[in-house]
């Protein structure tokens, strides 16, 4: 390709490459359009991999909806913890309602090369996935703080975590995670930028939080063997309080490490063809770890039911009726 003579070569080659990875267009479909026809195993992938979302959108928008209903008649769970859950469980219903298939809509325009449709499916997917995925990483970094905030403060939580600061926290996370939606329209670097900031700092608050309960844990268990080895006749006192805290963690515990497992190898892969560079391969496996994204929403409702009890019998008696009918 020939240049202006003006221009450094340097400098041609910079903007060769950053026009080439689709970082200075409001798009990366002008990227798939130069890769998907010379390579024919990235149609046929992105065909495969759009018909594999249509099953996953169904049951993760059917697998919350159940749950959305089972935790709105719990009673077991204190409100200011179960709007998060509720929040969590909405969110993930919308992006199977809503996300998963566009995407699968966007793939197949991918697989039969309609790049006039390419743009347009690209950034009706894209903006609602960023935002629902934010409030879904926001939520569940908030959930672990929450459980934190229980063993800090004691017998003060429920002053310190009402339902008015949780409903104030919601809506700042939907407003900041649909501004970091919307910026994909403004710059696609900046929006993948953000979307790997996003993911980190929620990556570190979380983490330090469950750090931080496992260590409080093991110096109260540890406090509690020392008392009984100095008064071996003394009774251990009531533990059931301290039982359902730890069932709460570990729930909380498993939803998290459910997000990071789903939404990580998505971040990296991301970084990589954001940033440094992109193969047929790697656009292939990008599409891959976006559906294990998506797949985050379906795994959910499988972690309620196995975790919480009375969600779980809650839902038995939901899909009972419904069989009934």
């Amino acid at each position: 390709m020939g240049h202006n003579m003006n221009v450094p070569d340097e400098i041609a080659n910079h903007t060769d490459k950053m026009s080439y990875l689709g970082l200075t267009q409001d798009s990366t479909c002008p990227l798939l359009r130069r890769v998907v026809p010379t390579v024919d195993f990235a149609g046929t992938s992105a065909f495969a991999i759009s018909c594999l979302n249509i099953p996953l959108s169904l049951s993760g928008f059917l697998g919350n909806l159940i749950i959305l209903i089972a935790l709105r008649r719990s009673t077991s769970i204190n409100a200011p913890t179960k709007l998060l859950f509720l929040n969590l469980a909405f969110t993930d219903l919308c992006v199977g309602l809503i996300c998963q298939p566009l995407f699968s809509l966007h793939l197949m325009f991918i697989s039969l090369k309609r790049w006039d449709l390419c743009g347009v499916t690209e950034k009706a997917g894209y903006i609602p996935t960023v935002s629902l995925c934010g409030v879904s990483l926001l939520t569940v970094t908030a959930i672990s703080v929450d459980r934190l905030l229980v063993l800090l403060k004691g017998m003060i939580y429920r002053k310190v975590v009402t339902l008015k600061r949780v409903r104030i926290l919601l809506a700042i996370i939907w407003i900041s995670s649909l501004c970091t939606g919307v910026s994909f329209l403004l710059n696609v670097r900046v929006f993948f930028g953000m979307i790997c900031f996003f993911v980190l700092n929620c990556l570190v608050i979380s983490t330090s939080s469950y750090v931080t309960i496992f260590l409080i844990f093991r110096r109260q268990r540890e406090k509690v063997r020392d008392e009984l080895k100095q008064q071996p006749e003394q009774t251990t006192p009531p533990v059931n309080a301290a039982r359902r805290y730890e069932k709460s963690v570990s729930t909380a515990l498993w939803i998290y490490v459910a997000l990071i497992t789903c939404y990580l190898p998505f971040s990296a892969i991301k970084l990589v063809t954001t940033f440094i560079s992109v193969t047929p391969s790697l656009l292939v496996v990008n599409a891959l770890m976006a559906t294990l994204v998506y797949f985050n929403s379906t795994l959910n409702p499988a972690l309620y039911c196995w975790k919480i009890k009375e969600i779980r019998r809650r839902v038995r008696g939901i899909v009972c009726r419904i069989k009934d009918e």
